[in-house]
């Protein structure tokens, strides 16, 4: 800090310095303070600036990368780059090979991504910045400020990350005073604050921990710096700290982390753009004893900041900090070691320091300096007091454990106060405050110190500061502008007020006016979409144009064909309109509550007589009927089940066909039994013996699946010797028979034995049989099958005009309500149009299909075509369709469009679906997703599979709903967990490949690959989990286990701890009994599921070793195809 009262080499004790603090920019742009700069730190008295540029020596060798300066910064495109530490030095030319690119990085703040932060770089990058005050070694408080408001932005956006301090780079600290104490007041801010739990500790890149801690978290990439702090910030020109960051960015690139420098960072409200360092495969010599020579590698200042000695608990204030350092710099040495001689004002610079931190902690920001007077001496002695003061600050605050303490750290010293109340004393002036005498006069004991302080009866350092009454009423400008949504979103516009007020009139036509005045000629710009086709009048071309149009029809039928099949029942038939549609299951519910429930002509609340009484003849004749026409229905039925029994080896496959169009339940238990005793048969031929119990397990699934319908749904349906056949054959897979019932000796003999507890069966072989539970009911808005509840809430949201929020994983069938919206919107109109907003333009030709197949038979007008799409390269009907399919993008430039034509299009669209609606928070497009959701006027469905904070995004969509629609629509929130089909995760097995030894081939060596076995491997999600990430990000919510994986983690578990086995097994969780059959359903099993994390999380934070030892059976079948796997396929060779 040239020229201000700090460090200098000069030992004349007659020099008089006076203090006239000096700002100056950073000799880079380091806009890492952009965003912090605009936030503003109110203690400042001098405006926040940005940093400038003024260039730098370009003979550096210390620069970083990405310098604008660096002329070896420039990409190789080899894939494997090659050090050799004992040939170059200069690692900044090393750095150079790797490729960088400026992107945003929001991607990388993934629900389970950890990146990581240097706090040591991170430091030097803020204490650069020009509106530090540098007065007597700065302002704690700036600086804190600074950190945890770039810190607080990232966590704002869901980034989550780990601190990281090298410990030896204390000792290049500890050269300036200032930087050191600095350092240290940084690191113990951020120990006692909320990221404390994040800060992590290593001795240097060397460091084994280290390493081991880049593999375990797998951190995205790590921000850092390569800039040592600049003569500006120290003087002392032997501090050069570059060389030791870029060991750093050199050892995470050798590991595979990416590098953000920590320059060029631009946040806002969606984006994060940085500058990104590409790793690439590196092969490195002599790197351990030339990074050791750069590094002390010093286990004892790791210890120091691993256990610290001090419980800071009795400590409640900064001011009694103080006191103790105080105290601490008259101790007795060690080792009889001469004592530092302290100057006459030295007990006055410690009651300044006292003073201060008394009436920061009282005032908080919101301080006030007196002002600066122009008599005040302070010679080289005092600098020698004030650096003994920090330096045994500096020693008492790495020995205190921070995380015991009580105050806020980050307001530790305020160098101009102090320098401020230093004058005052120094000049014999009264600036104690009356109100802080008691309290000072305790510390000032307990600190020893002997000189005594004037009270200040007008208490000078409490005059609080003026605020501005109403400060939006007095703005410097003011542009107005009337717009009633605008006073809605933002009320306080009506408090803006300014003495030069700019009126919004009429928006001027400058096309007119340049017409009018400078008879300049214009083309009305008009987009692709709106223009007609062309005419065409030539008969060979028209006769070509209806040969296309024949051709894209065919292709639409059998691209519609692949997507839906051939035949299907999704076909759409607009001539009738089918029961109960449109017709939401509340508004049927008050309908029965009203008395509405009749026959169709039947007279309001008919049929009702008295209890009891005798029915008419016309009620004998209509049940008559009724049991005429079931019976009916019954010997179809068992016609067809009859035929089905004729198809020989294709019985079963015709039958499972046929259940699907039965309607009476005695035939859906015949049609189940006869396909139970059938694949009992098979397996008994083909299946027997105890030599193939792994093949009848897995084969088994579909015959224990009929046998539990049997037993559940239909049993009230077989007669005695069906029922006897379904018992037997349970008997004979080996499970008990149930309660009351007799099998057969020939049953008892178990000659299907599966070898199995029914319970370890179902959970390890037919989760596909456990029940979901899900309360599917007919509903005559949908055919072919009972919608759940959840999907039955789905329809009443489109019935009822509302808009939609749907949450649940693939393949759980939240898709069709899109359709069932599009049907409504075809039958209601034929003008009315819906819009359908797929991701990305590769999903629209799939949607296309996917509408052709359901909805071709609508009759259309002359001129209209059932579907559109548009997207920016591409459009085809997009005006003249009544369903569009569409891009966020494009959707965007068509609302926004202030072509009539346009305009009316977009009048007539009565619904908007949304699919993979959270590619709000995870998409480049996202702010056009925003814009979209707030731009429609009609309802909407936003579909999801995955939104981890789905409470935030509902809120949000429903303000903005009811503020559009006047509270005339609310959005639902409709979610559900469950999968209808269990996913299970697996990796291909490849094996590592060999080099023959039989030669080369034009030079090159043949590589050898070798598969035996299964080829596919599966595995556990919870392999690939470390316990930091744990630790972290707890388990994933959505993270839910099939029944398979359940048992495997209990399996595990119960090995590592025997006490599982008493609380959590299977069968007693379940209450399972001999001869009464437990069926599991989906709710059980995540409650076990449940359990089962609770203990994890648990032995996460009692005793680590156990999770330790579960990750890692867990992740063992996949250890070595992961670890393969990261290293590119065609250079291992290389590698070797």
């Amino acid at each position: 800090m040239s020229g201000n009262w700090d460090d200098t080499d000069s030992e004349d004790d007659n020099v008089d310095i006076v203090e006239k603090p000096v700002i100056i920019a950073r000799s880079r742009n380091p806009s890492i303070a952009k965003s912090l700069e605009k936030a503003g730190v109110e203690i400042l008295e001098n405006p926040i600036e940005g940093s400038e540029n003024n260039g730098q020596d370009d003979s550096d060798d210390s620069m970083s990368v990405g310098s604008n300066d660096s002329e070896d910064f420039e990409s190789h495109e080899g894939e494997v780059i090659v050090l050799d530490f004992d040939t170059t030095a200069n690692m900044k030319k090393m750095i150079a090979q790797f490729n960088v690119e400026q992107r945003n990085i929001i991607s990388e703040f993934a629900d389970t991504e950890i990146f990581v932060i240097s706090l040591d770089s991170l430091i030097i990058e803020c204490i650069e910045h020009k509106y530090h005050d540098w007065t007597l070694a700065g302002q704690s408080l700036v600086l804190s400020a600074q950190i945890d408001r770039f810190l607080n932005q990232f966590t704002l956006m869901g980034g989550r990350f780990k601190l990281v301090v090298f410990t030896d780079l204390g000792t290049h600290f500890s050269r300036d005073t200032t930087l050191s104490f600095v350092r240290c007041s940084a690191i113990s801010h951020i120990q006692s604050g909320p990221y404390g739990k994040d800060l992590e500790y290593f001795h240097s890149p060397l460091d084994q921990r280290w390493t081991a801690f880049l593999k375990q978290i797998t951190p995205s990439f790590m921000m850092i710096s390569t800039d040592n702090v600049s003569v500006e910030v120290s003087g002392n020109e032997e501090i050069n700290m570059s060389p030791q960051l870029e060991t750093i960015v050199l050892h995470a690139l050798s590991q595979k982390v990416p590098i953000v420098p920590l320059y060029e960072i631009k946040v806002n409200f969606s984006d994060v753009t940085a500058f990104f360092v590409n790793p690439k495969l590196m092969v490195m010599h002599n790197w351990e004893s030339f990074c050791a020579a750069h590094w002390d590698c010093s286990s004892d200042q790791l210890r120091n900041a691993t256990n610290p000695s001090i419980d800071a608990s009795s400590i409640t204030t900064p001011a009694q900090l103080w006191t103790r350092i105080i105290a601490e710099t008259s101790a007795p040495t060690k080792n009889g070691e001469t004592p530092v001689q302290k100057s006459d004002h030295f007990d006055a610079l410690c009651c300044a320091v006292l003073l201060s931190s008394l009436v920061c902690t009282k005032l908080g920001s919101k301080r006030t300096y007196l002002p600066s007077r122009t008599d005040g001496k302070r010679g080289l002695d005092v600098i020698r007091d004030r650096r003994l003061l920090l330096n045994t600050a500096v020693i008492v605050l790495e020995k205190i454990d921070c995380k015991t303490v009580k105050f806020s750290v980050g307001d530790l010293w305020d160098g101009r106060m102090i320098l401020s109340i230093f004058d005052e004393i120094c000049a014999n002036e009264a600036v104690m405050p009356y109100r802080l005498q008691e309290e000072f006069a305790k510390l000032h004991s307990e600190a020893k110190l002997t000189k005594s302080i004037a009270v200040d009866t007008n208490e000078r350092l409490f005059e609080v500061i003026e605020e501005t009454d109403k400060p939006l009423s007095k703005l410097p400008i003011l542009y107005e502008m009337e717009s009633d949504f605008l006073s809605k979103l933002i009320p306080e516009l009506k408090e803006l007020d300014s003495e030069n007020k700019v009126k919004d009139g009429r928006k001027q036509d400058y096309a007119d006016w340049f017409k009018e005045n400078l008879a300049w000629k214009f083309r009305e710009v008009e987009e692709e979409f709106t223009k007609p086709p062309e005419k065409i009048e030539n008969l060979w071309q028209l006769k070509k144009a209806n040969k296309m149009k024949q051709f894209m029809s065919r292709w639409y039928e059998m691209f519609s064909n692949s997507l839906e099949g051939r035949g299907s029942n999704l076909l759409v038939d607009f001539s009738r309109t089918p029961k109960g549609y449109m017709v939401a299951e509340t508004e049927k519910k008050e309908d029965k509550k009203g008395g509405k429930g009749g026959w169709s002509g039947q007279k309001q609340g008919g049929g009702g007589g008295k209890a009891g009484a005798k029915p008419s003849k016309k009620d004998v004749i209509m049940e008559a009927n009724k049991n005429a026409k079931t019976v009916k229905i019954a010997d179809g039925e068992k016609a067809k089940i009859k035929f089905g029994l004729q198809q020989g080896k294709n019985a079963v496959t015709y039958l499972e066909g046929l259940m699907s169009s039965l309607d009476l339940g005695e035939s859906k238990a015949l049609c189940e039994f006869e396909m139970t005793v059938r694949i009992g048969k098979t397996l008994l031929d083909e299946m027997a013996g105890k030599d193939k119990v792994a093949e009848r397990r897995v084969e088994g699934v579909k015959l224990v699946g009929l046998i539990k319908n049997c037993l559940t749904k239909h049993w009230q349906y077989l007669d005695d010797k069906q029922k006897s056949q379904v018992v037997d054959l349970w008997v004979s897979l080996g499970f008990e028979a149930p309660t009351g019932s007799k099998p057969s000796s020939d049953a008892k003999n178990k000659k299907l034995d599966l070898d199995i507890n029914m319970v370890y069966y179902q959970m390890e072989y037919a989760g596909e049989l456990i029940d979901i539970q899900s309360d599917a009911q007919k509903d005559d808005r949908v055919t072919g099958f009972a919608p759940d509840a959840w999907q039955r809430r789905m329809l009443d949201a489109v019935d009822l005009g509302n808009s939609a929020l749907i949450i649940a994983p693939t393949s759980a069938g939240k898709t069709f309500v899109s359709y069932y919206c599009i049907e409504k919107v075809l039958r209601s109109s034929d003008e009315d149009v819906v819009v359908y907003v797929s991701p990305s333009k590769a999903l629209t030709n799939q949607v296309c299909g996917s509408i052709y197949a359901r909805f071709r038979n609508k009759t259309l007008l002359r001129g209209k075509s059932l579907f559109g799409a548009l997207t920016n390269d591409y459009d085809n009907n997009a005006l003249s369709c009544q369903v569009l399919v569409t891009v966020p993008d494009a959707l965007e430039n068509l609302l926004l469009s202030t072509n009539p034509i346009v305009q009316q299009f977009a009048a007539r669209i009565k619904y908007v679906i949304f699919d993979e609606v959270h590619s709000i928070g995870a998409s480049v497009e996202a702010p056009v997703w925003e814009h979209l959701l707030l731009f429609i006027r009609c309802p909407f469905i936003a579909l999801s599979a995955t939104i981890g904070n789905a409470v935030k995004l509902h809120e949000w969509l429903d303000k903005g709903e009811q503020l559009k629609s006047g509270g005339k629509r609310k959005v639902d929130l409709i979610t559900y967990g469950e999968r209808y089909s269990e996913l299970e995760m697996a990796i291909q097995k490849i094996e590592m490949p060999t080099i023959s030894e039989d030669g080369e081939e034009e030079g090159e060596k043949r590589v050898v690959k070798k598969i035996e076995g299964d080829c596919i491997q599966q595995f556990m999600p919870y392999g690939v989990f470390t316990p930091e990430k744990m630790r972290m990000f707890g388990i994933p919510e959505d993270q839910q286990l099939t029944s398979r994986q359940v048992l495997q983690l209990y399996r595990m578990m119960s090995e590592v701890d025997e006490t599982i086995k008493k609380n959590l097994e299977p069968c007693k969780y379940f209450e399972y009994t001999s001869g009464a059959p437990v069926w599991l359903n989906r709710a059980g099993l995540r409650a076990l599921e449940t359990e089962l994390k609770k203990k994890l999380l648990e032995w996460l934070n009692q005793d680590e070793s156990k999770i330790t030892n579960v990750l890692q059976k867990l992740g063992e079948p996949v250890k070595e195809q992961l670890e393969y796997r990261a290293v590119p396929f065609n250079r291992l060779c290389e590698l070797e």
